[in-house]
Formats: C-alpha cells, sequence, structure tokens
C-alpha cells in the first residue's frame, strides 16, 4: 500500500507478573449510558488477555518479534490495527479480567484470536494466554477523497474528545485510477454517546476534505470478516 502512516496506542507502562487484583471482583459498568442510535455496533468484543511469568515486565515481552509474530502470524488477512492495553480493565470497566492485552481493531474472530493465544502460551515469558469477551462498542470510521498528488502527505484526524487514541491513513488509487487520501479510525470501547460518533465522523470528513455525509461507518464482528484495504 503506498504512503501508509498507522498510528498505534502502545501502552508504556511496567506491568509484571499476575497481581492479586487481575482477577479482583469486577468493578461497576461504566456510568455512559448507549445511546440507543449506536446499538447497532453494540456486541461481544473478542479480546486476547495475557499475563506474565513472575518478574516480567509485560512491556519488555510483548514488544518483541516473536510475541508479535506468535500474535498476528494466527490471524487472517486484512487490516490489523491494534492496541496494548496495560490494565484492560481501565479501558474496559466490564471486562471479566484485567492486566495486559491485545485488542484488535477491525472484525477478527474466536477461533484466530484462540490459535494466537496458544501461540503466547508456548512463548518464554508468558505465563498464559487467553481469549475473553468483553462487551462494548466496535466500530470504524472511515473515508476517502480527492488528493492532489500520490506525493502530497496522508491525512490525519483530529481524535481529541473521542476516545480513540490511534488512526490509520494513507493514499491509493481508486477504480478510475486517481489518487485519493484515506483515514480510518475505529473505536473499540465501552459505551459512549453519540456526540462522540458526529465528532469522529466530522474530523474524518474534515481530514480528506469531503461532506461528512459521506464518511463510511462499520459495525466490526467476530463473525464477519470484511475484505482487506485494497492499495
Amino acid at each position: 500500500m503506498f504512503g501508509v502512516v498507522l498510528f498505534l496506542a502502545i501502552g508504556m507502562v511496567a506491568v509484571t507478573g499476575a497481581g492479586p487484583d487481575r482477577d479482583r471482583p469486577q468493578p461497576a459498568a461504566s456510568s455512559i449510558a448507549l445511546d440507543p442510535s449506536l446499538r447497532e455496533y453494540w456486541t461481544e468484543i473478542p479480546i486476547l488477555s495475557w499475563t506474565p511469568d513472575a518478574g516480567r515486565v509485560a512491556s519488555d515481552v510483548s514488544s518483541t518479534n516473536e510475541f508479535r509474530t506468535a500474535v498476528f502470524s494466527a490471524l487472517g488477512p486484512g487490516d490489523h490495527d491494534f492496541s496494548q492495553p496495560n490494565d484492560l480493565r481501565a479501558a474496559f470497566p466490564d471486562a471479566p479480567v484485567g492486566g495486559p492485552a491485545i485488542v484488535i481493531d477491525q472484525s477478527v474472530t474466536r477461533a484466530e484470536l484462540e490459535h494466537a493465544a496458544a501461540n503466547l502460551r508456548k512463548l518464554d515469558g508468558v505465563r498464559d494466554a487467553r481469549v475473553v469477551e468483553v462487551p462494548g462498542l466496535w466500530f470504524t470510521v472511515s473515508a476517502s477523497g480527492p488528493a492532489a498528488s500520490g506525493t502530497s502527505r496522508p491525512p490525519s484526524i483530529g481524535l481529541k474528545g473521542t476516545g480513540i487514541s490511534g488512526f490509520a491513513s494513507g493514499q491509493r488509487r481508486d477504480a478510475q485510477n486517481r489518487w485519493v487520501n484515506w483515514v480510518r479510525a475505529t473505536y473499540v470501547g465501552p459505551a459512549t454517546d453519540r456526540a462522540t460518533l458526529d465528532l469522529l465522523r466530522a474530523q474524518a470528513a474534515n481530514a480528506v476534505r469531503i461532506d461528512v455525509s459521506q464518511v463510511v461507518v462499520t459495525a466490526e464482528s467476530s463473525i464477519t470478516k470484511p475484505e482487506p484495504t485494497t492499495s
């Protein structure tokens, strides 16, 4: 893919071995009520939860090529933006466990993540890995618009106030062989309000200079797999 820029939210706080609060009683859910207009994006999100060996720092283990290969070799073709929360419950109040995790932004099946968990359990520095399902909102906002040329700088989305900390962007040729800018940002998290989605749509439209009505919002799923982004 030409000119792809990918910004990822990677947690850097040191996390060592399984602490006593990893399986602590589940806290109260987020106080934000689910907006009825967002119900189509509410689903059970499969997430790869893992535990480092005692005395090992989670970020040291997960930053290795072996760790990344173990995870992503188990996933099918397509885009795989991801984040690595240091405490899953900090990101998802309704999560059944805390501790480090890998959250894949695009649609991914539980079977794929189970395969990835099995790979991780074979690695040095990993005590355990398993798939948990967390209720939450899971949708991707994407937009594309004309680019001046194939060498111009890829667009950027302003994410302040959206609850999203990473996005992908780049340039490609469309069906008419014209250069277009594209942006993509995924919300995967607890309930939020309609204003957050509307703000994200507006920011995506502004990034590629199109009307907000042309922005596409796609429900992600652990059942269906979208076509990968074309180059």
